[in-house]
């Protein structure tokens, strides 16, 4: 009832649901709860900006629905801000709702079309816009309130809960160990060094994929080797089961 009630909560982004089910598999299994989320070329872009930073530089800033915000350094010398902010409401009404790949495409049909054949400033705008859509989407991941794993005996050895909180604050050395987790396609349980990462061999990772492409991802919680397994493993189901519909 807890669970049902804590999932039933609206939200907005899909990042900010991504979010609750972490916090809720922490509060609920009394681990470290986890979402991952590879978001692919899902991303629908509200807006494209361009920022001058440097005489030299300007930052793309792409903006998501729900906020989020990916940005990219370009090398351009001959616009000013104002003209840079006038590229910018023109490209992102060309671009809003769209996905990346969308938006790609978008730009290059701009760029071969008749406008841009008697247009060559326009053209270079656009050109503009296309390399700022060049940015590389990976994946987020969401941990729920570390200081779970501080009630557990087996991390009360300093060393110890250093080195997985080490790990833990490493993000491409955490979404690759999930990774290969969540690779069979079902829920797993691996335990130890069966992980392969020494941070994390005396932990033990409850983990079910979610969604699918373009936007797929996984849940679970990572937890001391002796958690209860017959109370953890339903709860990751049940919250897999709430949360995939938001991920297809």
């Amino acid at each position: 009832r807890e669970l049902a009630r804590e999932l039933a909560e609206p939200v907005g982004a899909i990042e900010d649901g991504l979010r609750r089910a972490a916090d809720v598999l922490t509060h609920v299994t009394g681990q470290l709860g986890f979402c991952l989320a590879h978001d692919g070329e899902r991303l629908r872009l509200a807006a494209l900006r361009f920022v001058r930073v440097s005489s030299e530089r300007v930052m793309a800033l792409l903006v998501s629905e729900g906020d989020v915000v990916r940005t990219r350094l370009l090398d351009e010398r001959d616009c000013d801000q104002r003209k840079l902010d006038r590229i910018s409401a023109s490209l992102s009404r060309l671009v809003a709702g769209l996905t990346l790949e969308e938006a790609r495409s978008r730009l290059e049909a701009e760029i071969e079309g008749d406008r841009a054949q008697r247009d060559a400033l326009w053209r270079r705008h656009v050109a503009l816009g296309r390399l700022g859509l060049q940015v590389e989407v990976g994946a987020e991941l969401y941990v729920g309130d570390r200081s779970q794993i501080l009630c557990q005996p087996e991390f009360e050895d300093g060393p110890r809960l250093r080195e997985l909180l080490r790990a833990l604050d490493e993000k491409q050395r955490m979404l690759s160990l999930l990774d290969n987790v969540l690779s069979a396609g079902e829920l797993r349980v691996v335990i130890g060094d069966e992980l392969g990462d020494p941070g994390v061999a005396r932990c033990a990772v409850v983990a079910e994929p979610v969604g699918s492409a373009p936007l797929r991802g996984g849940l679970g919680v990572i937890g001391p080797v002796r958690m209860r397994y017959d109370r953890v493993i339903p709860v990751v189901r049940y919250v897999s089961g709430k949360l995939g519909p938001a991920l297809t």
